[in-house]
């Protein structure tokens, strides 16, 4: 599999023949959100040789708040063991939530584990292309960029979504 080809070959850099940090993205479909676990997820950034990477991605379906209370709390757990299973890694935080105060609480939990930069899928509310999920993305991500110091906006795929986040200090794109 490429898997060992890169582990044998010495780690992703050395794969790659590049000195640039890799990140490894944990952002993924749903259905598979909740099957990595933090063991899995060391074993590819140890056989990978990674130093950078999201934390874990769920499912926070925006208008279902006790759905994404749950995954949320499982989220936390999974999140702190990775973490203290990985402390040389250098982590960007996922920030997960169905409402404004999940979202923002969910940014504590993260600043709670030590990270200091952070990711917020708006691709996630921008893919249907409505005003309504548009509205929350950017309210959602500017109330989170009021309490980080440094927010990457992932997904987005248009210029018009792009302009509309250039408060954030990266923007991620799907195309």
């Amino acid at each position: 599999s490429h898997f060992y080809k890169v582990m044998v070959a010495g780690g992703i850099n050395c794969w790659l023949g590049i000195d640039n940090p890799v990140v490894l993205s944990l952002i993924m479909d749903d259905r598979r959100c909740h099957q990595l676990t933090p063991e899995l997820v060391t074993i590819l950034l140890q056989g990978l040789r990674i130093s950078r990477s999201t934390t874990f991605d769920i499912d926070t379906y925006l208008n279902w708040p006790i759905v994404a209370e749950d995954n949320l709390r499982e989220l936390q757990e999974k999140n702190s063991t990775l973490l203290r299973m990985n402390p040389s890694v250098h982590f960007l935080g996922i920030v997960k939530g169905s409402t404004l105060k999940q979202n923002i609480t969910h940014v504590r939990e993260l600043q709670d584990l030590g990270i200091t930069e952070f990711i917020f899928h708006a691709g996630a509310y921008l893919f249907r292309g409505t005003r309504y999920e548009f509205r929350w993305a950017q309210m959602f991500a500017t109330e989170i960029r009021k309490q980080v110091d440094h927010l990457i906006i992932y997904g987005l795929g248009a210029k018009r979504w792009i302009e509309s986040f250039s408060f954030a200090d990266g923007l991620v794109t799907l195309n």
